[in-house]
């Protein structure tokens, strides 16, 4: 009888601690599980070389990004269906080389693309203009497109959460991206206006967040050619393939996404609202996990 109350008092025990001692795991401090009242103003970083980097020395890097800041509770680790297939000693598709130079040996040139979503984890859904084919690679040079302002794509220039009311926002000054490809005109190959875009929401899954709703019914100059009103499961994650055409391939964002790929943006202002979800919910009616809105000035 003894030992069977002994038992009975270690298995008590357990629960105990196993209800009172927080998770190892980390998770973002949202909803409840947030302390802070009112917003924080996440800083924003610009795109940056990933060339032959390792996945070890990349996930830390983006874990100190994540961690610095209090929107996270415990220890980070990367969604593996999203960075699981990063490949060590690998280039990655460029800045120069996605909107410049396209496939071959210079498609890795300049900053990596995906670097501006991967070192800004907090921007959960990014807004990325359709804008391949602007620049023409016969007029410009490689000092030109190292110019800070060289208008590659559209920058989010604030994003705010609010993480006792799971939400957050960003604003991207699309205006000042037309201001700047007037000022690079003779670099470019027309004087185009760009209005059409992606939704980039891998950030969104690596943090819990597997579906999502771009809401058109409540957006404010925004079209999506994608009709059918469902959650959509986010299966972009980063792989290294052979699309960029580099020898031996490049690390790079796949699977291309018709429900989030063809957005247009019709004047601004224009407003976004997305909402998200951890599981599939019922319908684009259930309450949300978290929202995240997407202005445009």
């Amino acid at each position: 009888m003894a030992d069977i109350r002994l038992l009975l008092n270690l298995l008590l025990l357990f629960v105990f601690l196993s209800q009172c001692t927080p998770s190892l795991a980390g998770e973002l401090a949202v909803g409840t599980r947030s302390r802070i009242n009112g917003g924080v103003k996440v800083p924003l970083y610009g795109a940056s070389d990933l060339n032959y980097k390792s996945r070890v020395e990349l996930v830390r890097q983006r874990r100190q990004l994540i961690q610095q800041l209090p929107l996270y509770s415990g220890t980070y680790s990367p969604d593996d269906y999203v960075f699981g297939q990063i490949e060590d000693g690998k280039p990655w598709w460029g800045m120069y080389g996605m909107y410049v130079y396209r496939v071959g040996q210079k498609s890795i040139l300049g900053p990596a693309k995906e670097s501006q979503f991967f070192f800004n984890p907090y921007l959960l859904i990014a807004a990325e203009p359709t804008c391949i084919g602007l620049i023409d690679p016969a007029k410009v040079s490689s000092k030109i497109l190292s110019l800070p302002d060289f208008p590659f794509v559209w920058q989010p220039a604030d994003l705010v959460w609010y993480p006792k009311e799971c939400r957050a926002s960003v604003t991207y000054d699309v205006s000042n991206y037309q201001a700047q490809i007037n000022k690079y005109q003779k670099y470019l190959k027309g004087n185009y206006t760009i209005n059409k875009f992606s939704l980039i929401g891998y950030n969104a899954r690596d943090l819990g967040y597997d579906y999502i709703y771009p809401d058109i019914d409540k957006a404010v100059n925004v079209q999506n050619q994608f009709q059918e009103k469902r959650p959509i499961e986010l299966k972009q994650m980063i792989h290294c393939g052979g699309s960029c055409g580099y020898p031996g391939g490049c690390n790079n964002m796949s699977p291309l996404m018709a429900e989030l790929d063809f957005l247009i943006l019709k004047s601004t202002p224009a407003r976004l609202p997305i909402y998200m979800w951890k599981d599939r919910p019922s319908s684009v009616h259930e309450k949300p996990d978290f929202t995240f809105i997407i202005n445009f000035k």
